[in-house]
């Protein structure tokens, strides 16, 4: 299932730059190789439905190479329709509906387009010709003066025992006939001993395998070329027999041919002893060095489990320094400072078989820019930047609805029709982009445009009619106070609904999901010039560094992603605008929150300094008043479960070492 969606995300890729550049046969070849290889799979379990599917690419792919189709837009989009069909029954065969879709249209479409390109009563085109078979491999001896016909390639070092009783045989089974049955796999064949197995199989159905050459252990090592031999004793037709094998994948021909019980120990004795003199003429054959296995597919719910238990040792490691600390115990010091630092090192394995390149999703994309966009009559020129980034698994699986939003809004807002483009001064393809990059401890993905830009006055006009803002609001627009209106549920900008905006739900959607991963979402828009929206998301949901502070007895974890700088401040210094405390910080006015204040605790009244931790999301700045700073340490995420989810102010919790549990502060809330 793996392998099946990355060919069907390399067939989209690939035809989306054919589409570009028609003229570069390397993007077709490669179309075509995972359309084969997508048949061969498919064949090999028994997926009959999308072999038929890809079969009738390939007629489409090959016209294509031969230039009998050119590569205009229909065909492209007959392509994409297939893939579509492919997925869907990749979708329906991890569901187990196998039956669950009907290929007849896309079957329909494609043959629709071969058809026309071929004279009456020709083959679909030259090079769907089937291959003609090899030189008749020899079943019987040749009459006197014969043409010469290829053996069978002996493997280097095989041994030829000694034939079955063939008379035997056939008389414990009236009405069966003795068949020697020769196939050739395809020259560029991946997996030969999956082919012979299917072969195996297969005549098994029909009759009785009594011999193979070579033998079946050689078989299964691939010990051979691309030619094997079996006798087969069956009650079915010889024609029926090569029927049957020519349907499978990979096969290039099948010859088979009747053999009576002389025939075949006069061949059994004829080679019985030259493999042995052979060998002894050039020595034992050399094993083939065994194919090392570079990597596996794990499940992800194991990698999961093995973080969770790499987060109850990270507790454990901080108790057990915290212990050796109290007690001044030199050994246990010792101890606990290797068994730390082996705990980091598993820890840093772990993060790492858990982080894959945002190329996963990405890839996604550009199949749906193309269509959005010419289903909305616009020419778009889509880029990607910072594949090669690493998140965590679980955050890049939940970021890539996210990320369908907002491009789907670059599409639908940020890009203009060719003509109102070209009338602006522009060229005629708009520019979207998806970019990836770090930025400090955390992940910035960016969804950008060259269009238009956010008309913020009429923003913050309907957003006064609606009463989001107050009019003294609206008199100042800021990007912060836009990116607040946009976001908010419900609020659209776009006066009729369409299939893709006008609902006002996904922007509202992207902010919640982004904060929900820990991250913020962040606005730049200029009128004229483009819009980008950033989502800045940590590497990981796991195992996270914070700060640990103190406030009325109760300690309180803020992650250090989000943490500036930590000053401090006299009480006397702290002002007041607009009914908010603020202090001044080298010339920057920041808002400032009481800790205790705000989960009801009482406040500290005390007068002297205390320490202020300065957080900052994007341009957005907050000061969070504490009694005590305690240190930085990494920390286990734990989530709060469904009874305490959404409390503002808490992301989630942690335990600490001594066991007791601290709540990890929500700083994005903070700032609304």
């Amino acid at each position: 299932m793996a392998e099946a969606r990355e060919h069907l995300e390399a067939l989209n890729r690939a035809l989306l730059d054919f589409e570009k550049n028609p003229q570069n046969e390397d993007l077709l070849t490669e179309i075509f190789r995972s359309a084969h290889t997508l048949k061969g799979m498919s064949a090999t379990m028994g997926y009959e439905g999308m072999t038929e599917l890809a079969h009738e690419m390939e007629n489409v792919l090959d016209g294509l190479r031969a230039e009998e189709i050119k590569p205009a837009p229909a065909v492209v989009d007959v392509l994409f329709r297939c893939f579509d069909t492919l997925a869907e029954m990749v979708r329906n065969i991890d569901e187990r509906d196998v039956e669950g879709v009907d290929t007849a249209a896309a079957l329909g479409e494609i043959r629709a387009v071969v058809e026309p390109a071929q004279p009456a009563g020709a083959p679909l085109t030259k090079k769907r010709e089937k291959p003609a078979e090899p030189a008749a491999l020899p079943l019987r001896p040749e009459a006197p003066g014969a043409p010469e016909r290829p053996e069978i390639p002996q493997p280097a070092g095989a041994e030829t025992h000694p034939g079955p009783d063939l008379s035997a045989l056939l008389a414990a089974q009236p009405g069966a006939r003795a068949y020697r049955v020769d196939i050739k796999l395809d020259s560029h064949c991946l997996l030969k001993s999956v082919r012979v197995f299917m072969v195996f199989k297969k005549l098994g159905q029909l009759g009785e395998i009594v011999q193979s050459e070579p033998s079946v252990e050689d078989l299964e090592d691939e010990k051979f070329e691309d030619q094997f031999q079996m006798l087969v004793i069956s009650r079915k037709e010889a024609q029926e027999l090569k029927s049957a094998l020519m349907a499978i994948s990979e096969i290039e021909a099948v010859r088979v041919g009747e053999v009576s019980p002389e025939e075949h120990e006069e061949a059994v004795a004829r080679t019985a002893t030259s493999p042995r003199e052979k060998e002894r003429e050039e020595g034992p054959a050399v094993p083939a060095s065994p194919m090392k296995t570079q990597s596996v597919r794990v499940n992800i719910a194991r990698l999961d489990k093995l973080m969770g238990l790499v987060g109850e040792m990270v507790i454990n490691r901080t108790r057990l320094q915290e212990i050796s600390e109290r007690l001044q115990d030199k050994d246990l010091k010792e101890t606990a400072l290797f068994f730390a630092r082996l705990v980091s090192d598993l820890q840093d394995e772990v993060m790492k078989t858990r982080m894959v390149p945002v190329e996963q999703i990405f890839n996604r994309f550009p199949r749906m820019v193309r269509d959005l966009a010419r289903n909305k009559g616009k020419e778009v020129d889509f880029a990607i930047e910072g594949r090669e980034i690493e998140l965590d698994r679980t955050i890049l699986d939940e970021i890539s609805d996210p990320l369908m939003h907002l491009l789907r809004n670059a599409v639908d807002h940020g890009a203009e029709d060719p003509a109102t483009r070209q009338m602006l001064g522009k060229p005629a393809r708009c520019q979207i982009s998806l970019r990836a990059r770090r930025d400090r401890d955390q992940v910035s993905i960016e969804v950008s445009d060259d269009g238009p830009g956010i008309d913020i006055a009429r923003v913050f006009e309907l957003a006064l009619q609606t009463g989001l803002v107050s009019p003294e609001e609206a008199r100042s627009p800021g990007l912060d106070a836009l990116l607040k209106i946009l976001t908010h549920p419900g609020f659209s900008s776009r006066e009729e609904v369409s299939g893709v905006s006008g609902r006002g739900v996904g922007l509202d959607a992207v902010k919640s999901k982004v904060e929900s991963l820990g991250g913020s979402l962040q606005l730049w828009t200029e009128e004229s010039v483009g819009s980008t929206f950033a989502m800045k998301l940590p590497l990981t949901l796991a195992i996270i560094e914070a700060l640990l502070v103190a406030s009325r007895g109760e300690v309180y974890a803020l992650p250090m992603g989000t943490v500036r700088e930590t000053v401090m401040i006299d009480p006397f210094s702290v002002r007041r605008v607009r009914g908010r405390e603020v202090i001044l910080v080298r010339e920057e006015t920041i808002p400032l929150l009481d800790l205790a204040a705000m989960f009801g605790l009482n406040g500290n009244g005390t007068s002297e300094a205390v320490p202020v931790v300065i957080c900052e999301i994007g341009r957005r700045s907050v000061g969070i008043t504490v009694e005590e700073l305690l240190g930085r340490q990494e920390i286990v995420i734990t989530p709060l479960g469904p009874f305490l989810k959404g409390i503002k102010g808490v992301s989630g919790a942690t335990i600490l070492g001594n066991g007791q549990v601290a709540l990890i502060l929500d700083v994005p809330s903070f700032l609304d």
